[in-house]
């Protein structure tokens, strides 16, 4: 017949490990949370590289064409200042003095492996 000491004993026996399956459980749980929001920080960031290469390209672009210059130039213009900021204008449109362009940055790292494999931007700049 078992005591109330050795029932314990036994009872005591079963549990031995279930804290540290516990624990490896939550860690397991944070590094996956910590790994989330790094990919999504860096999707974000590369978002906002292709914003103010956007951005950029449209001023550029715009400037040229207040200054005198034809669609051709103010698209080369645009293209270049992309490329200054390690994007690539996918189109440049020129409407009077107004100047529409997208720019895309092709992403790098463990991003391309999640789906993601470039940020897209437009912008608009000139005279109305």
């Amino acid at each position: 017949m078992l005591t109330q000491s050795s029932r314990k004993a036994a009872v005591d026996a079963r549990d031995r490990g279930s804290g540290t399956v516990l624990v490896l459980g939550i860690v397991g749980l944070v590094i996956t949370v910590f790994l989330a929001w790094v990919v999504v920080g860096a999707a974000v960031i590369a978002s906002h590289r292709a914003t103010a290469a956007a951005d950029l390209a449209a001023v550029g672009a715009a400037k040229s064409l207040v200054l005198g210059g034809s669609g051709a130039d103010a698209c080369r213009r645009g293209r270049s200042i992309a490329q200054k900021n390690d994007a690539r204008l996918s189109s440049c449109r020129v409407s009077g003095k107004e100047v529409a362009v997208t720019a895309v940055v092709n992403l790098s790292g463990s991003l391309p492996r999640f789906g993601f494999y470039q940020a897209r931007a437009e912008a608009r700049a000139g005279v109305r």
